[in-house]
């Protein structure tokens, strides 16, 4: 969710900035009570995501300016990870994709930009399943991100937020029961880059979890009941 515009962009943060936040937060408090819906979640999210977008605009004007050096400082406390957290592992389930290369653009965008990798899994039976690593603080950039702003089409063709989008699970990299399998290694990306999978089976998609280090997590990402543990 981007506040402000052409108004705000002339004072970044300023009172007219502060002012658009506030209506958009009241058109989405709107929205929602017309549908009778809780949105006190939502609203959180949206006030994270005009935070985030606020930072990049400021990170933007001092790029714009050659400062390199307070850049790079900024960029690390926009971020809230200043570069010494330890890399994680999250792992997403989707529920469908209309538009296809518009969700998958604006995915890739918002990774490349956040500085993450993963992979984007379309798997047997419509299984859909995005695997990212990064800055804790940069997973939970992205996650607001997907959450609040336009990502894909609606029956209508209209842009519409994704709303069915459910975290699996977010962990340590190496921390997993599976990570001594992997070629990861503690603390280690599994991937180095970011791209589209085409799975076939469930034994594809669970050498790909494996190899991340997540691979107890195949079976809530395909809607199975966990393993009872053994006495």
């Amino acid at each position: 969710m981007a506040c402000g515009g052409a108004a705000g962009a002339a004072v970044t943060g300023g009172r007219g900035w502060c002012d658009s936040c506030t209506t958009q937060m009241a058109a989405l408090a709107s929205s929602a009570a017309q549908e009778g819906r809780p949105c006190l979640h939502e609203l959180v999210e949206a006030v994270q995501a005009a935070l985030s977008d606020l930072g990049r605009q400021l990170l933007q004007g001092q790029q714009g300016q050659g400062q390199q050096e307070e850049t790079s400082a900024a960029a690390a406390g926009a971020w809230g990870d200043g570069g010494a957290d330890a890399d994680e592992v999250l792992l997403v389930k989707l529920d469908h994709m209309h538009n296809r290369g518009m969700y998958c653009r604006t995915l890739a965008a918002w990774v490349k930009e956040l500085g993450l990798t993963g992979r984007l899994v379309f798997g047997p039976s419509g299984l859909l399943l995005e695997l990212l690593t990064g800055p804790p603080a940069r997973l939970r950039a992205y996650l607001v991100r997907h959450r609040t702003e336009a990502v894909d089409v609606d029956s209508r063709g209209r842009k519409c937020k994704e709303r069915m989008m459910e975290v699996i699970g977010q962990r340590a990299c190496g921390n997993g029961p599976s990570s001594s399998n992997s070629g990861g290694g503690c603390g280690q990306r599994a991937f180095t880059d970011y791209r589209e999978v085409q799975l076939s089976s469930l034994d594809e998609v669970a050498q790909l979890l494996e190899a991340a280090g997540v691979g107890d997590w195949l079976r809530p990402a395909v809607g199975l009941p966990p393993v009872a543990a053994t006495r």
